[in-house]
C-alpha cells in the first residue's frame, strides 16, 4: 500500500474540509448576527475549521486506503486465477 498517496489524499481533504468548516462558521456568524440586530466585528468560531479538516483527513484517507487495498485485492484475484490448474 502506498502510504505517501493515503497520507496526500488525506491532507488533500483535509484542506477543503477547512475551507467548508470557514463557510460553515460564516454561515453561522451571519445568520446570528443577523437575528441579534448588533454590529459587530466578525468572529469565526475556529472549532468549525477543526472539525472540518478533521473530517475531511478521515474521509480522504479512509477512500484513499480503500482504493488501495480495493487494486491490492484486485491483483491478488488476478494472481489466483492465473495459478489456478484446470481440471
Amino acid at each position: 500500500m502506498n502510504f505517501r498517496l493515503v497520507i496526500f489524499s488525506g491532507l488533500l481533504t483535509a484542506m477543503v474540509g477547512a475551507v467548508l468548516g470557514i463557510a460553515a462558521a460564516e454561515i453561522c456568524n451571519y445568520k446570528s448576527n443577523q437575528i441579534a440586530y448588533s454590529i459587530q466585528e466578525k468572529q469565526l468560531d475556529p472549532i468549525y475549521i477543526v472539525v472540518g479538516a478533521a473530517m475531511g483527513a478521515i474521509v480522504g484517507a479512509g477512500q484513499e486506503t480503500v482504493r488501495e487495498l480495493k487494486q491490492i485485492y484486485e491483483e491478488d484475484m488476478e494472481n489466483d486465477l492465473e495459478n489456478a490448474s484446470y481440471q
